[in-house]
């Protein structure tokens, strides 16, 4: 759990040149803060005045151009010729949420431009990842001469030269790994084809989409609406796209977008997942913990299709009935996520050690919730796990790893054991015969052994020692102009030594989260400290490791401390 077992590191300073080439940047240089918003920005890689002015200022002029990217122009040019021609496109995307954001985007785009368009979401266990045959070829049966598809596709050959018998095109729009083999298609728009030090090099499958509407937007002289780059932020924050550069203008005007939608799926959405309004301005958290969790759970324990609804519907009354399957399937994902754990931590206590990689698989595991579990497995333990569901003679299974041990290529150098895999080096799944599963385990573990980071407790890295005098308007202000907050830039983290815990209380339905007060030199905060209801405090004075934040409630703002670490003072 988040700083029981934690390294504790404090970022070196920067040198003073490093500092004076940020110059007067901050705006705080000589004020309350004297250089430490240099140094925060310094340790975010920022090293001078026009990277500091386009990173405090991110704006929707500066995103790149969209031809910039492999595939775009003939992508482009394809999609103009069916919206004018009047042929029907097909939009077949995945079923989590940078998926249906990506379909649902594309979707709206092509309808705002005059095109003839339906879309197809795969089910999870019926069809699994990837473009399905089956839709294929109803797609064609209707008429559809042209698919595109969204966050998926870049390593389905056989699906897509399925539909080049067929007779349909298909542009495949994704952000996935690609192999050696390219699957046929008119065009392959994905980041991973170009530069990898371009500007659109870490899109996700909602922000690879969002540069085609963008490029079809631009060609046909037609504004795309709002709702897209709205789409595109949900897809990036959730599919834990890094947010700098591209992916960081993306959800910065994203989340101002979706504040201010009127489209009434997403305010829907938001009404039931307690974000925005009195709940205090929509942002990554509210997106990953609260909006992100609903339009997943349809996916994972059924069809993901009401998730696609929703955020296409413009009709209030069937908004609101769609959010309620939603909140009831969102709660059912909890219950089963519960039961999934319970069964992970009865395999786990059997070992006689921790192996460098952790493998738990049971039928009884839901296989749409075998990612979640598996990640948070990766929190608890440190080390790469395998979630695996056994339905008869087949094995499917996510996997999560930890950042020294790249998963993805792990499985790619073993693809013969496999009926089918993909992923990221982070994040992965695979599909094989139940007798390959042991083989896979034994090729993966001996794979992860080899790694640095395993077993070794993860570091908290701290971005600057302050004390509670520091923590005002000029502090408070500055960091929340670094945001949004989330991989890539996660907010800064301070500590503070010495500080006196009071009011201390162990909350959550297990006791599992510490709230208390901090009084640091007479100067008080209120703290909560996710995971650490256990944590060892000693009697007296603590050191504590942080982020600042404001937390609303019932439309009352308040600023907290959020602990991610804490320790008796020594």
């Amino acid at each position: 759990m988040p700083g029981k077992s934690h390294k504790w590191v404090l970022r070196s300073a920067p040198s003073a040149e490093a500092i004076g080439r940020l110059g007067g940047t901050s705006g705080e240089s000589g004020g309350p803060l004297g250089d430490l918003p240099a140094r925060l920005l310094i340790g975010r890689g920022i090293t001078d005045e026009a990277q500091a002015d386009a990173f405090l200022n991110p704006s929707y002029s500066d995103l790149s151009d969209p031809f910039d990217m492999p595939g775009m122009e003939d992508a482009a040019d394809r999609v103009i010729s069916a919206i004018r021609s009047g042929e029907r496109i097909g939009v077949i995307g995945d079923f989590d949420v940078d998926g249906l954001t990506a379909t649902a985007l594309l979707l709206g785009a092509l309808k705002l431009f005059g095109g003839d368009a339906v879309a197809y979401v795969p089910d999870r266990e019926h069809d699994g990842h990837g473009v399905p045959r089956s839709a294929l070829s109803s797609m064609h049966a209707s008429g559809v001469g042209l698919v595109i598809t969204a966050d998926t596709g870049s390593s389905d050959i056989e699906p897509l030269q399925y539909a080049v018998d067929l007779g349909v095109d298909v542009i495949v729009t994704d952000h996935h790994l690609v192999g050696a083999e390219l699957p046929p298609a008119v065009a392959i728009v994905n980041p991973h084809l170009g530069d990898a030090s371009s500007a659109a090099a870490m899109l996700t499958g909602a922000g690879v989409a969002f540069k085609l509407a963008q490029a079809v937007g631009r060609r046909m002289e037609r504004r795309g609406a709002s709702t897209a780059i709205a789409l595109a932020a949900l897809g990036t924050i959730a599919d834990v796209g890094p947010l700098i550069d591209e992916n960081r203008i993306i959800v910065t005007e994203g989340l101002k977008a979706l504040e201010a939608t009127d489209q009434a799926g997403l305010k829907s959405l938001m009404r039931r997942a307690k974000a925005g309004g009195q709940y205090g301005p929509i942002d990554t958290e509210a997106v990953a913990f609260r909006i992100g969790p609903r339009l997943n759970a349809p996916g994972r324990l059924g069809h993901a299709g009401i998730s696609l609804d929703l955020l296409v519907c413009e009709d209030p009354v069937r908004a609101d009935a769609l959010a309620g399957e939603l909140e009831a399937l969102n709660n059912e994902r909890r219950r089963l996520g519960k039961e999934a754990e319970t069964i992970a931590d009865y395999q786990i206590g059997q070992m006689e050690e921790i192996p460098p990689l952790i493998s738990v698989a049971s039928p009884s595991l839901h296989a749409g919730l075998l990612g979640p579990l598996a990640g948070r497995l990766v929190e608890r333990f440190n080390r790469p796990v395998v979630a695996a569901a056994y339905e008869g003679e087949t094995v499917r299974a996510s996997l999560r790893s930890t950042p020294g041990f790249d998963i993805f290529a792990a499985m790619d150098s073993h693809g013969d054991l496999f009926d089918r895999h993909g992923g990221h080096a982070r994040a992965a799944g695979f599909s094989a015969p139940a007798d390959n599963y042991q083989a896979i385990i034994d090729a993966l573990t001996e794979a992860a052994s080899g790694s640095d980071d395993i077993g070794k407790p993860p570091v908290l890295e701290i971005d600057e020692e302050v004390d509670f005098g520091m923590l005002g308007d000029s502090l408070w202000g500055f960091v929340y102009r670094l945001a949004p907050f989330g991989e890539g830039n996660p907010a800064p983290l301070f500590l503070t030594r010495g500080v006196m815990p009071e009011q201390i209380s162990a909350v959550g339905a297990s006791g599992d989260h510490l709230r208390m007060t901090l009084d640091g030199g007479g100067r008080k905060f209120k703290a909560i400290g996710f995971g650490l209801g256990g944590a060892d405090l000693g009697s007296g004075l603590v050191d504590v490791a942080y982020v600042i934040r404001d937390n609303y409630w019932a439309g009352r703002k308040r600023r907290e401390l959020e602990l991610k670490g804490i320790r008796p003072s020594v």
